[in-house]
């Protein structure tokens, strides 16, 4: 639980070490499991947007093939 009372006027909530921990350890974050990867090999996550049948990591560019499929010519 988070203790509620304020630190000092207009502070945000204080939150004890032991139960930040807790929470940094709830799964929330995604963990890259570098451990278990060969030397050599690294892993990266990649964002896409999805607009149809299409893929792109270009937000500019799914945002102009939205366009398109909806008729929006520029």
């Amino acid at each position: 639980m988070v203790d509620r009372k304020a630190v000092g006027s207009g502070a945000a909530p204080a939150i004890r070490l032991a139960e930040m921990r807790a929470w940094e350890n709830e799964g929330g974050a995604l963990d890259t499991f570098a451990g278990a990867l060969p030397d050599g090999i690294t892993s990266r996550i990649v964002r896409e947007y999805c607009v149809g049948p299409y893929r792109y990591t270009d937000l500019a560019q799914a945002l102009a093939e939205r366009d398109r499929q909806a008729g929006r010519h520029n």
